[in-house]
């Protein structure tokens, strides 16, 4: 699947944007909005898989729980 323009809006749309957080000159990007909405979510995980699913990635690690819990989500369709 390749996202489409509208797709990748509703994404964009998703995700909330806080000017100057948490220092004056910063555009601080918060994914909290986009996994509280059930379709953004659902369609960030298809994309993500869709992206990497032949890459033979076997392990992740991150710095943060929120992308944890992301690719999480996302290990449920790579062994389906």
């Amino acid at each position: 699947m390749t996202a489409t323009a509208q797709q990748l809006e509703y994404l964009k749309n998703s995700i909330q944007s806080i000017q100057d957080y948490p220092k004056p000159g910063i555009l601080f990007r918060d994914v909290t909005s986009l996994l509280e909405d059930p379709k953004a979510y659902a369609l960030s995980i298809e994309l993500l898989v869709e992206k990497y699913k032949d890459a033979g990635i076997t392990k992740v690690v991150g710095d943060r729980s929120t992308w944890f819990s992301v690719w999480c989500a996302g290990l449920r369709w790579r062994w389906a």
